[in-house]
């Protein structure tokens, strides 16, 4: 009797085991996974600086400068790139260590928001993103500005329909709008703008 239920615990303390293990390695993306430069013909290394990194990503040190870490495969050698251009970025992350371009938003995935002034970037630093391409997404961040944190799709499983005011001082845009989320199509997450200035 007390050799079956010590078999018992063995087995369920290995199985706790392994769902830990299992936890930690989906970890949920907060923020961009941290590095530090290596050399432009290199990927970047990792927080520590004595290991490259194994996947293409973006990147941010210390210094709060965000680079672009192309891994090394092949007969390239890899490449660490200080990002320059633009002023809002938005990334996909599919874990902690992988941050790439936004672009298809997809429910898997976590959204980041960063924007840049003078040479560095804050993450969170607006409320809303409107991405106006095809995809015609609202992200919302509700973190603090400058603090880690991911970013949401604006969806509605509500009867009725929502509408979100966007201004320069509150999102990406320019001028203000009125973005509508339909109630009547939630799952394609289109949106409309109704007004141009408001």
């Amino acid at each position: 009797m007390h050799n079956l239920n010590f078999t018992r615990l063995i087995g369920l303390v290995f199985l706790c085991s392994r769902l830990i293990l299992r936890a930690k390695a989906t970890t949920d993306a907060t923020h961009l996974p941290e590095c530090t430069f290596s050399a432009s013909n290199a990927p970047c290394n990792d927080s520590s600086g004595g290991n490259a990194l194994t996947s293409t990503t973006y990147c941010i040190d210390t210094s709060v400068k965000i680079y672009k870490s192309t891994a090394a495969g092949g007969t390239t050698t890899g490449s660490c790139e200080l990002l320059q251009n633009g002023t809002i970025k938005i990334f996909e992350c599919s874990n902690e260590n992988t941050c790439i371009d936004s672009s298809t938003y997809a429910d898997e995935k976590k959204i980041l928001a960063y924007k840049k002034s003078g040479t560095t970037w804050t993450q969170n630093a607006i409320d809303y993103y409107y991405d106006d391409g095809t995809t015609k997404v609202l992200i919302k961040c509700a973190t603090a500005s400058g603090l880690p944190g991911a970013c949401d799709k604006v969806t509605t499983t509500s009867t009725t329909d929502e509408y979100y005011l966007l201004t320069s001082s509150n999102s990406n845009l320019n001028s203000n709008a009125l973005i509508k989320i339909s109630s009547s199509d939630p799952k394609t997450k289109k949106l409309q703008i109704l007004l141009d200035t408001i």
